[in-house]
């Protein structure tokens, strides 16, 4: 299955880079992220998929460019009790310029259900929905980051939510 959802935001695409790679040396992405799985992880909870831990590990490598983009592969791992019913994401986060000559935010992810072909069938709505708000939950936080200029948030703490101009949504 996969996830693809896209942010254009009113920053300069060389200066949303700076803020990008300072956010994401500083932790910043690592957390967003823990907390975008968190809300990904509590609509499941609201389906019933209880009994298991919202423990995940965020792994990332160094960003890198892509001709003009610049790409920052990440991938979730629910750790604690019942990761077996969570699938592992992958996705790359990406900043590249918009055609208007803004900041473009894309998470492009995929994941596979678990349990194979049950799984699948399973998964059309409950777990689609999961990734979605995982998606939207990390794009937001990094967009802020990137439209404050803030380095790092602060742990425990959850930044404001919404700023950025949402084009799509899978």
């Amino acid at each position: 299955m996969f996830v693809d959802e896209v942010l254009v935001l009113d920053v300069p695409v060389a200066a949303a880079q700076d803020r990008l790679l300072a956010f994401h040396d500083d932790g910043g992405v690592q957390d967003a992220a823990t907390f975008a799985f968190r809300e990904g992880h509590a609509l499941l909870q609201g389906d019933g998929f209880t009994g298991w831990t919202d423990q995940v590990a965020v792994h990332s490598v160094p960003a890198y460019l892509r001709g003009a983009t610049t790409i920052l592969p990440l991938r979730w791992v629910v750790t604690g009790t019942g990761g077996d019913i969570f699938p592992a994401v992958d996705a790359n986060l990406e900043l590249d310029e918009a055609p208007d000559g803004r900041s473009r935010l894309t998470f492009r992810g995929s994941y596979r259900p678990p349990w194979g072909q049950l799984g699948f069938v399973l998964d059309q709505q409950r777990l689609q929905d999961a990734a979605g708000a995982t998606a939207r939950g990390l794009l937001d936080r990094v967009a802020d980051a990137l439209l404050a200029g803030r380095s790092h948030s602060r742990p425990g703490s959850s930044p404001p939510r919404g700023s950025g101009e949402r084009l799509s949504h899978g």
